[in-house]
């Protein structure tokens, strides 16, 4: 599976060995590529969209689902703020309004059971929110930006 620039900037930055929770997952194509690298042993798909979760779940169980990897998956409809399911390790949001995105996290890291080791962040607007050392206390490894076509879109990382 080929990544675009943006989510194969996004992936490289994913550390292997702990969960990979893709919010907002849209097409899911970060979090299938995760899922057919083997590296990690578990791979979240979510996304408050409902007819957009059923599409990507089959689609994945159709074309990208085998039963030889032992990578566990999980598809979640809610709205991120709200998601009961503990989550843990590389978590990613890609695609969203800066905005909407820190409501998101607000709510996340409300979560006793909300702990990432790594919070991977590329928004749409907004970028100036995320342009700081420390962030819901992980502290800001790296950004870069990634320019395809005519958008250029930031990536921020923060780890613990």
């Amino acid at each position: 599976m080929k990544l675009s620039p943006r989510l194969q900037a996004i992936f490289d930055e994913l550390t292997p060995g702990v969960p990979v929770v893709d919010v907002c997952c849209d097409h899911g194509y970060l979090g299938a590529q995760a899922y057919l690298s083997e590296q990690f042993p578990e791979v979240i798909f979510i996304d408050q969209v409902k007819e957009t979760m059923l599409q990507l779940e089959a689609k994945f169980h159709q074309h990208v689902k085998n039963d030889e990897i032992q990578t566990r998956v999980s598809f979640i409809t809610a709205d991120a703020r709200k998601v009961k399911t503990p989550l843990s390790g590389n978590i990613v949001i890609a695609g969203v309004g800066g905005k909407n995105m820190m409501e998101m996290l607000g709510g996340l890291f409300h979560s006793p059971d909300f702990k990432p080791t790594r919070l991977i962040l590329s928004p749409h607007r907004n970028p100036e929110l995320y342009e700081t050392p420390e962030l819901f206390g992980l502290k800001q490894l790296r950004s870069t930006s990634i320019t395809e076509g005519s958008v250029t879109s930031p990536i921020f990382v923060f780890s613990v």
